[in-house]
């Protein structure tokens, strides 16, 4: 890597002009190697979201989306601002040790709940010894502290082994779908250094107050979860209704179709587009278990039920009389 040469009375920075093809050098070399490592880790991520979720009743909350290698020209642009920035003597430094987002990769989450969650895993894993990847520095939160103009993501760097080749540096970002969305919607990609059009505070304002608009929607939107969540529990801790609620109770009947079904509850949907819960505590009851069920084991997708409908102040569940005919072979 070139050298910086300090010069001029000012203290002025020039570098030698052979950075560029340097850069390209490494890429040229190095390019294959990042492309595997990103798949790996790609294929990694996979399996520790699917493993995060494996008792969860909705298995898109967590994403990952395909990475991309950088593009080399802002690879260079980003050395030279670095090499501006004091970085130090470039030749004693890798481009990859310099620049951690050569390849990189992101996780979408729905919540800031579920971003924590898939940090702190990925975390321990790689911690765990003979995974062939390692945090190449401390976890970077700054969805908890967020940067100046209003970023919100956590960052995490891994060194992944390749065989026969030193080991490739991955960028990790984790994010909620409204960090993500951020960049979009304050045109965040077309304000990069060195690009034709500057910020002007102006737009360091907007962008920062949109920022934390979006964050205040994140947590409106745990508080949504949790309340949904404290009322399926607390319908499935309830396996019998009191006799005094029973006048409060609507029980008619009617055909409902499910739409959707996960360990906890199914969701179903009457004629009317009424929808309502079928609970795992009367999903139990019918197929004679005890203990805790998956749902999912006994209720699928488009299975047309015929059902009780319980009202019960702001919640609506739906009590099947029967299960589909498959669900008694669920084990086959």
């Amino acid at each position: 890597m070139s050298r910086i040469v300090k010069a001029g009375r000012e203290g002025a920075k020039t570098v030698d002009m052979n950075t560029a093809e340097e850069v390209e050098q490494i890429y040229r070399r190095r390019r294959r190697v990042w492309v595997d490592a990103l798949h790996q880790v790609n294929s990694w991520l996979e399996r520790q979201c699917a493993a995060a979720l494996d008792d969860a009743q909705d298995k898109h909350r967590l994403e990952v989306h395909e990475g991309r290698i950088k593009d080399e020209r802002r690879a260079t642009a980003k050395l030279l601002r670095k090499f501006d920035d004091d970085v130090g003597d470039p030749s004693s430094n890798d481009l990859e040790t310099l620049i951690h987002d050569l390849a990189a990769t992101k996780v979408l989450c729905k919540s800031t709940r579920d971003q924590e969650l898939i940090t702190q895993r990925l975390a321990d894993e790689a911690a765990r010894s003979g995974s062939g990847i390692r945090l190449a520095e401390r976890p970077k939160h700054y969805a908890r502290e967020p940067k100046p103009s209003g970023y919100r993501a956590n960052h995490l760097i891994f060194e992944w082994d390749v065989a026969g080749e030193r080991p490739a540096i991955v960028e990790v970002q984790i994010k909620t779908r409204l960090q993500d969305a951020r960049g979009e919607l304050t045109h965040e990609n077309s304000y990069k250094p060195g690009s034709a059009i500057q910020k002007t505070p102006f737009h360091d304002e907007v962008a920062l107050t949109m920022a934390n608009l979006l964050a205040e929607v994140d947590r409106l939107a745990d508080c949504v979860a949790d309340d949904m969540e404290g009322a399926i529990d607390q319908a499935n801790d309830q396996a019998s209704t009191a006799p005094e609620e029973l006048a409060r109770v609507d029980l008619a009947v009617t055909d409902v179709v499910v739409v959707n079904t996960g360990p906890r509850y199914a969701l179903a949907e009457d004629k009317n587009g009424e929808r309502g819960l079928i609970r795992a505590v009367d999903v139990r009851d019918l197929v004679g278990e005890s203990g805790m069920i998956d749902v999912d084991d006994y209720v699928r997708a488009e299975d047309r039920l015929r059902v009780a409908v319980v009202n019960d102040g702001e919640k609506r569940f739906y009590k099947p009389e029967a299960l589909a005919p498959h669900s008694a072979a669920s084990d086959e």
